[in-house]
């Protein structure tokens, strides 16, 4: 009797871990809120089992991070969005290495070497790149033409 119990608990057990939705938390700049909305709409589409929530990460991501860490509340699942120094999130431990996922993976080795690089730390992988800022000074060809 006491056998039966323990194999139908670990049956529900194992059955509601199967079947349960799960919610994923996301943080984003403020002034792109509503443009991952979008892509988490689509995104439930094709995966109706997770569910997506955002947080804003400001005023800078790693004080958002360091402020989330010291009022001891959860950190997101998913950082979507840093321009800022891989070091101090990943010498806390806040920071999963992508390594092991991405190994196999084809359509990461199209990625540029340099931006491939960009996103390690002490030769692991820490972020994905997600889109192209420049930095820099532009001027005008035409600038050369005046006197």
């Amino acid at each position: 009797m006491r056998r039966r119990f323990w194999i139908v608990a670990l049956l529900l057990v194992l059955s509601i871990s199967l079947f349960a939705k799960v919610t994923i938390t996301a943080a984003v700049w403020s002034w792109d809120l509503e443009k991952y909305k979008k892509i988490a709409a689509e995104f439930t589409k094709l995966y109706p089992d997770i569910e997506i929530q955002f947080v804003v990460n400001e005023p800078d991501v790693n004080g958002f991070l360091t402020a989330q860490v010291a009022a001891k509340k959860p950190l997101p699942d998913v950082v979507v969005q840093s321009w800022e120094s891989l070091a101090y999130p990943v010498s806390q431990g806040w920071v999963y290495p992508l390594d092991e996922l991405l190994k196999n993976d084809a359509d990461f080795n199209r990625v540029p070497k340099n931006l491939r690089e960009a996103f390690m730390y002490n030769k692991k992988t820490y972020a994905l790149p997600e889109r192209l800022h420049f930095q820099g000074i532009y001027m005008s060809t035409l600038i050369y033409s005046r006197n």
